[in-house]
């Protein structure tokens, strides 16, 4: 079988004619287009292990273009069905074409429908974050740190809750940005503990006011002059989060 791969490509249509003719309707639909385009047309053409064959598409952002391509092709096939399928992780779809209509669609992993006619297919897998990230405020409550952070908190991805050192704030897409800063403004005489986390660092900032009191990085740079060397006597990242009050697992530590 030829394989599709699906972290490259984002859309293809899937039909019962030879690669020549898939390959002749790309390059006169380009010429078309693009009549005096020195490059090669924006799709190619996969032979399948079935008499069905794909014309694909890997620029990102074009699902929806390849309607023309199934239109015309679904005409030629007539009672036959042509298959496009979308492959983005975030908007799969899979559209049945015949006689130069659109009969179905659905929401689904079009996979399965690309290896039942002849293909391959490579799985996108889903990058865990790189960066996670969590905040520990000193002398709030937790009603004042929610208000604080209300227009994040209405958007769902921060959360709020009690810790053992005070209130912890994490987030769940993506680690937090300005909100340690931002909370740091709200309450002027709370220390802020602003932990960082990457595959191969580790940071926490202190953080009062409008001052940074200092921070931890490990590896610790040679030029940092408001390294520090513990937090509450903790020196590593398990001790630190640990006496932080922060869950290992929002950090990515387990």
């Amino acid at each position: 079988m030829t394989t599709i791969d699906t972290s490259i490509c984002c859309w293809a249509i899937l039909a019962p004619f030879p690669v020549a003719n898939l390959q002749l309707l790309a390059e006169r639909e380009w010429k078309q287009e693009f009549p005096y385009a020195i490059d090669d047309p924006p799709w190619e053409t996969i032979p399948g292990a079935s008499h069905y064959n794909a014309l694909v598409s890997s620029s990102p952002g074009t699902e929806g273009s390849d309607r023309y391509f199934a239109e015309i092709l679904s005409r030629q096939a007539g009672e036959e069905t042509v298959y496009s399928l979308w492959f983005d992780i975030d908007r799969e779809q899979i559209f049945e074409w015949r006689n130069g209509a659109q009969v179905n669609s659905r929401e689904a992993n079009p996979a399965p429908v690309a290896e039942s006619l002849g293909f391959t297919v490579t799985e996108q897998s889903v990058e865990e974050p790189v960066e996670a990230s969590a905040a520990v405020v000193e002398g709030a409550s937790v009603d004042d740190v929610r208000v604080a952070l209300k227009e994040f908190i209405d958007e769902g991805w921060v959360h709020v809750a009690p810790s053992p050192t005070g209130v912890l704030v994490t987030a769940s897409e993506g680690p937090l940005g300005t909100q340690a800063w931002d909370l740091a403004k709200s309450f002027p005489d709370s220390t802020i503990y602003f932990v960082q986390r990457w595959p191969d660092a580790f940071s926490v900032i202190l953080l009062r006011g409008p001052d940074e009191l200092g921070r931890l990085s490990i590896p610790s740079p040679d030029d940092d002059t408001k390294s520090l060397s513990d937090i509450k006597g903790a020196q590593t990242p398990a001790a630190i989060v640990e006496i932080l009050g922060i869950p290992p697992r929002s950090l990515g530590l387990t």
